[in-house]
């Protein structure tokens, strides 16, 4: 079974592979991402650019000992690369910090409330296993 998304309004079959679609900007045209490294960066710059596929695929968050929330990702990779992001790290420091905090699995929508509202969401553990993290239920 094909997915699909809504590009401009109009529901669009995601392209076997792809983990999203770039809307054009003043740089480049469109175009299917197939790097989940490559959409998370993207969506880290301007969200309105990218609209992710859906998935089933799992979604991580990278957490510290106070439970904030220092990134997100499709891979464990991809939120430690956002975390690093979010602290001023480049790929040679760090290393101390980021050993300090943990990648957990967590929903699709506390990944996209973190996007939008950065890391200070109430979240919870789903209570059930494998455990992983949830928006706090009002």
């Amino acid at each position: 079974m094909s997915k699909s998304i809504q590009i401009n309004g109009v529901a669009t079959v995601v392209p076997a592979r792809a983990v999203a679609y770039k809307y054009a900007d003043p740089i480049e045209d469109a175009r299917w991402i197939y790097d989940g490294s490559e959409a998370d960066s993207i969506r880290r710059e301007d969200p309105s650019l990218i609209v992710m596929a859906e998935s089933d695929s799992e979604m991580f968050a990278v957490i510290d000992s106070e439970n904030v929330i220092w990134g997100t990702g499709n891979s464990e990779e991809s939120a430690i690369l956002d975390a690093r992001h979010w602290l001023g790290l480049n790929h040679e420091d760090g290393s101390d910090v980021l050993g300090a905090m943990t990648a957990e699995s967590c929903t699709k929508e506390l990944a996209e409330s973190v996007q939008t509202n950065g890391g200070h969401v109430r979240w919870e553990w789903s209570g059930t296993l494998p455990r992983y993290m949830q928006i706090v239920s009002e």
